[in-house]
């Protein structure tokens, strides 16, 4: 993710957009298609800005003179998965997503009006807030995405 302003710092670095281009690359590894798209292509927003968005329409190529990570990055199982919010390719919902409710809501922090379902939604980020704030995490510690400390804690069964 890349925050920009419409004023001040309004267009990326290259360190951003190779950071960029190092999570596209993460998500295809575990089963995200080809296609990248700004907020702007389903929303009516401006996001990512115009300089960010020409980059995207241009296929998000790493900047040159810019190197991949070193290393590979996933804090705990499927955190792809919920960094993203997104469906695999294949358009289905793995499992985990209602295990991960059913977990939340025995823990007494499930915040569904229907559910935990399939889908990932603003239900699930907000019962997961809630489970973070139960352990004692505060501010940006208790947002959404889950962290590994927490994932540990919550023990989710294998699905």
């Amino acid at each position: 993710m890349t925050l920009l302003g419409s004023s001040g710092l309004t267009e990326p670095t290259d360190a951003m957009l190779s950071a960029i281009r190092d999570g596209i690359e993460l998500l295809r590894k575990h089963g995200a298609g080809d296609e990248i798209k700004g907020h702007r292509d389903g929303y009516a927003t401006a996001c990512p800005g115009d300089e960010l968005y020409a980059w995207v329409k241009k296929g998000a190529l790493r900047p040159e003179g810019t190197q991949p990570a070193q290393g590979q990055y996933e804090p705990y199982p499927g955190a792809h998965l919920f960094m993203t919010r997104s469906r695999p390719a294949l358009g289905k919902s793995p499992p985990i997503f209602t295990a991960t409710g059913k977990r939340l809501v025995a823990e007494g922090c499930g915040r569904y009006k229907v559910g935990p379902g399939p889908v990932l939604g603003q239900a699930d980020v907000y019962s997961y807030e809630a489970f973070q704030r139960k352990l004692g995490f505060t501010g940006s510690d208790a947002k959404w995405p889950p962290g590994a400390t927490s994932w540990a804690k919550l023990k989710v069964p294998k699905v």
